[in-house]
């Protein structure tokens, strides 16, 4: 923070994750995958304390809103699931997961049914 940088919050349900890109970047020799797992935690966490501060970041909807929207058809229940293990880029506020359509529309893109 003294150089400029913002405080991140790596969420309870990514830890694993957080410690699996280390690894990963550490026996790869190749920090790109711990840089962009930092990146995304950090545009989350921007985006939590804009939120905070009374400002609207983006839209952020509902699992079930979300999951009427999903191209690929998910179920609020899946998408629950993928935000709980991480695996989305949805935040808790509350007992409440949301995600933004974009965060929504990424996952999908990355992640085509087949």
């Amino acid at each position: 923070m003294r150089n400029g940088y913002p405080p991140v919050i790596i969420l309870r349900a990514e830890r694993g994750k957080y410690i699996r890109t280390i690894m990963k970047s550490r026996a790869e020799n190749d920090v790109t995958p711990f840089a962009n797992f930092l990146a995304k935690a950090v545009e989350r966490s921007l985006d939590i304390y804009l939120d905070s501060l009374g400002r609207n970041p983006g839209e952020y909807l509902d699992l079930s809103e979300a999951a009427k929207i999903s191209k690929n058809g998910y179920s609020q229940e899946y998408l629950s699931l993928l935000a709980r293990t991480g695996k989305i880029g949805a935040v808790r506020f509350g007992r409440n997961w949301k995600i933004t359509k974009e965060a929504l529309e990424e996952y999908e893109k990355d992640h085509p049914v087949s």
